[in-house]
């Protein structure tokens, strides 16, 4: 179980490095113009507007002015979208055959039902884009539209790759049992891995954050975008929360209720995402959402969010830790499925 949890970590760092150095090659090998005229034109066109928030295929409207004018650039890059697709569909292609090998070696479907759960967690870009105030520049490779937005392949593919990767680990480590240092010192490597992989990314030309974004790293780290620590505390918890309830209450997962992972993963994560990440939600869009909110109510609003990430997982983490809590939790559980 070392070996192969030593194995894994060792994947997520070389994800994680891969995924930078793709998007600074990509940036480098990028010869798009970084401002296109279109989006100079829509900018001037709308300064005196008063259209809802939205966007509206090309066009960008009174709240969308200040995000044009912030991040200086609407239109996707290219090359660093080509790139980051490939490297999604390459660790996916890598995990899938792994979930194979589950099946085959360890009598084990996990993993290759997390797949779909995960693809289905994509589901939530649209509304938290709008309320969490991210950006997916114009251009990109459109899969659905969700909330009046359109979502790309390579946030389709994120997602699946984010959400199968994550639960899965955990759901190892917890199987294996851990205790609760053990599992609160892997929350806080998989935050220090997404911090690593997402803050370069919003700098790269293919998506944003936008407006108040409290505790925002690129303050602190210069190749950063504007990424806020609270995003990658709640993208983790919520993950890991998943892979630990599927390792530690397996009475509800047992038998043919075993494809209820395929849900699971879904409900953790989008569960955790709002239900945790209220206080962060209301602090940014107290004023509304094509207003600025005033930063100390926003900034309170995010440690909240993180405290509560904190609080929760470890509560969790408390009794995946404790045997008999969750054989008694599970018998309980149980009387109401």
């Amino acid at each position: 179980m070392r070996t192969m949890i030593q194995r894994f970590s060792v994947i997520l760092v070389i994800l994680v490095l891969v995924m930078f150095l793709a998007g600074c090659g990509g940036q480098l090998l990028s010869t798009e113009d970084p401002v296109p005229s279109e989006a100079s034109d829509n900018i001037n066109g709308l300064q005196d507007t008063t259209a809802p928030y939205g966007i509206r295929g090309t066009t960008i409207n009174a709240t969308d002015l200040e995000i044009a004018r912030r991040i200086g650039n609407v239109s996707v890059n290219k090359t660093v979208e080509t790139i980051i697709t490939i490297i999604f569909c390459i660790f996916l292609f890598g995990f899938f055959i792994l979930g194979i090998f589950d099946i085959s070696k360890r009598k084990d479907p996990v993993l290759l039902l997390m797949f779909p759960g995960a693809v289905l967690c994509s589901l939530i870009e649209g509304t938290v884009g709008i309320i969490g105030h991210i950006f997916i520049f114009e251009g990109s490779i459109t899969v659905f539209t969700i909330a009046g937005r359109p979502i790309p392949l390579w946030a389709v593919l994120g997602y699946t790759l984010g959400f199968t990767m994550i639960p899965y680990m955990m759901y190892r480590i917890a199987k294996g049992g851990a205790s609760v240092k053990r599992l609160m010192i892997w929350l806080g490597i998989g935050i220090v891995l997404n911090i690593i992989l997402e803050g370069p990314l919003t700098a790269m030309g293919i998506y944003a954050y936008w407006g108040i974004q409290p505790l925002d790293l690129s303050s602190v780290i210069p190749f950063f975008g504007d990424f806020s620590l609270v995003w990658a505390v709640t993208n983790m918890a919520g993950a890991a929360v998943a892979g630990i309830l599927i390792a530690t209450v397996p009475g509800l997962f047992s038998g043919w209720r075993i494809l209820r992972i395929v849900p699971a993963v879904p409900f953790v994560v989008l569960g955790w995402q709002f239900a945790i990440g209220w206080p962060f939600y209301t602090g940014i869009n107290h004023n509304g959402l094509s207003q600025n909110p005033d930063a100390v109510i926003a900034a309170i609003g995010a440690l909240a969010t993180i405290a509560l990430s904190f609080w929760a997982y470890y509560i969790i983490a408390k009794l995946a830790s404790n045997s008999k809590s969750v054989k008694e939790n599970t018998l309980e559980i149980q009387k109401h499925f």
